[in-house]
């Protein structure tokens, strides 16, 4: 688990790296802009390829899909990668969270994890999850509610045909037994009528 100090850091940074771009090339240019690091892809053939080559860095490449050189202030990121992102965010975490490059432990490591799982996991504070449910209610009310302001015609009740009186023929089959409270009703053979005092016929 991030502690306090890591968790503000990585708050700190999603915070300035939070645009319309994708986070990796915000995170690309904070790192640039802010902290002074340049990125260079690599295995595509480009400049970063020969920049791991003039500086005997291609064994570390081989083995990694993203790496920092402190001296160089570049961080190196595999274009054929299949998490980019995630990579670069590690990296982006060992110089943010100041790790020891010519040391780094498992726990480094776990944390600089934890550091990009936590960039790149969407979080909501309870104040837009707020706001997103009462958006989302006033929306539901006005679409089930605007098709009887525009056309109040809609939101009137259709008028029932009128009553038909039919006129049936009293038989034995149609006498009831009703309680004294005129709530239930009965055949006459029920047996939960039958002996029971609090009936009419």
């Amino acid at each position: 688990m991030l502690d306090r100090f890591a968790k503000n850091q990585a708050a700190a940074f999603r915070a300035a790296v939070t645009t319309k771009r994708t986070l990796l090339d915000s995170s690309i240019n904070y790192m640039k802009t802010m902290r002074g690091w340049e990125t260079a892809y690599f295995n595509d053939g480009g400049p970063g390829d020969k920049l791991l080559e003039s500086h005997g860095l291609r064994e570390i490449a081989i083995r990694n899909k993203a790496f920092a050189v402190k001296g160089l202030r570049i961080i190196f990121i595999d274009r054929a990668a299949k998490n980019k992102a995630h990579s670069y965010l590690h990296e982006v975490a060992h110089i943010v969270l100041k790790h020891d490059f010519d040391a780094l432990t498992l726990e480094n490591e776990a944390e600089a994890n934890e550091f990009a799982d936590y960039l790149l996991k969407p979080h909501f504070s309870k104040s837009q999850i707020f706001t997103f449910i009462v958006t989302l209610s006033l929306g539901a009310s006005l679409i089930l509610h605007i098709p009887g302001i525009v056309h109040p015609g809609v939101a009137q009740a259709i008028p029932t045909s009128s009553h038909t009186m039919i006129h049936v023929d009293e038989s034995s089959s149609d006498i009831v037994v009703i309680t004294s409270s005129g709530a239930k009703y009965h055949k006459p053979g029920c047996t939960y009528v039958q002996n029971k005092t609090n009936i009419q016929e």
